[in-house]
């Protein structure tokens, strides 16, 4: 079943020799020894969890000035498992800045940011500042 389904979808898109080639691609074998290359995808997993939290809890929060500390507290102590959201969210960000910096430090005494990475050393700083902004400005939201 599931084999006609992506035959029949990469007849259609073409997705499936990139894909493969995607994830068929090598990894050298001294990231498999060190765990600071799986930093960026930790970071990945905490953006998909943060997301995700975010999105289920716009549905009870209300930003306004006067409703705001009513709705975290809706959310925290009578919705159901609004406790364990919350909680994802809350500490999500927080290992989501740690592993963003500690991400970037690993680069650059690594010395991953020289010629060609430049660009990927340039669009991690300015992810790393948007991280900060939205940590920043998450903290000021209860």
């Amino acid at each position: 079943m599931t084999t006609k389904l992506t035959t029949w979808l990469d007849e259609r898109t073409g997705l499936g020799r990139p894909l493969r080639a995607f994830l068929n691609y090598p990894v050298p074998h001294y990231v498999h020894k060190n765990l600071l290359y799986s930093l960026g995808g930790l970071t990945l997993i905490t953006l998909l969890l943060q997301m995700l939290s975010g999105i289920l809890l716009v549905f009870y929060y209300d930003p306004s000035p006067e409703a705001a500390y009513n709705s975290v507290d809706y959310i925290t102590y009578q919705l159901p498992l609004g406790w364990l959201v919350r909680g994802v969210h809350h500490y999500g960000a927080s290992a989501m800045v740690i592993l963003v910096v500690l991400h970037m430090l690993r680069t650059y005494f690594y010395s991953a940011y020289k010629k060609p990475r430049e660009l990927n050393w340039l669009s991690g700083v300015a992810l790393l500042f948007i991280t900060l902004g939205f940590g920043f400005t998450g903290y000021l939201l209860p």
